[in-house]
């Protein structure tokens, strides 16, 4: 537990300690091992992310989470066929595992396969709403040319984590409000973001949604000024 308390707080040396402690105390156990898998995948040493989840599965084949942790490990080095079956086969473990819904809908997404994203996204948001979900099927619907019904994702959205202050959320929100027209807003969010410590995988995912939405027939006013301006304000170019 204390593993997850700092994973959160992205105290990512703090957070291995325990997780390996965790692993020391009692090596058979799958979940501190898919957990180091999560850290080493959110600093992007895939690698060693990919050697933590399949440890975990080998103790526990029938664990959902490392085999969704593979997947996004594969998406992100863009072996997407390798990421699609990693996906399906957690969902075939757990119909129910929602990040893996999630996972197929943003590989569609990423891919520009924008009306095949959007039903692995409702199945996701079916299981568990989720800001992310939301944020990603406004995306979808902008890139076939339903801006309203992209908006009205967007607005869901912010409600759904309308109280959250995790980084992860706050990004999404910032790209639901630039969705939603509100560049001000989007930009005094962004900027107390930056005070965060963001891990690079997160940054990645975020100017990845902002740029499919810039590519959208009809985009955002103003977003692709809006993207060079956040890479100034987080350092990341």
């Amino acid at each position: 537990n204390l593993g997850i308390v700092y994973s959160d707080l992205k105290d990512y040396d703090k957070a291995k300690e325990m997780y390996e402690k965790a692993i020391e105390i009692d090596p058979k156990f799958a979940s501190p091992w898919n957990n180091l898998g999560i850290v080493y995948s959110d600093l992007k040493d895939y690698d060693k992310a990919k050697e933590m989840y399949e440890k975990a599965i080998e103790i526990d084949p029938k664990f959902a989470s490392p085999w969704d942790g593979l997947g996004d490990v594969y998406s992100d080095l863009k072996d997407y066929d390798k990421a699609k079956e990693m996906y399906e086969k957690a969902i075939e473990i757990d119909p129910k595992y929602a990040y893996s819904w999630h996972g197929l809908g943003y590989l569609h997404l990423t891919l520009g396969r924008f009306r095949e994203a959007i039903p692995y996204l409702l199945k996701s948001i079916e299981i568990e709403p989720d800001i992310s979900c939301y944020v990603n099927s406004g995306i979808a619907h902008y890139c076939i040319e339903e801006v309203e019904k992209g908006r009205e994702f967007f607005e869901k959205g912010l409600s759904c984590a309308a109280d959250s202050t995790g980084a992860h959320d706050q990004l999404d929100k910032v790209t639901a409000l630039l969705g939603l027209e509100k560049k001000d807003e989007a930009l005094a969010l962004l900027k107390e973001i930056s005070q965060k410590n963001l891990p690079a995988a997160l940054l990645s995912e975020f100017f990845t949604d902002l740029q499919i939405l810039a590519g959208a027939p009809r985009p955002p006013s103003g977003i692709k000024e809006f993207i060079a301006e956040a890479r100034q304000i987080l350092n990341y170019m």
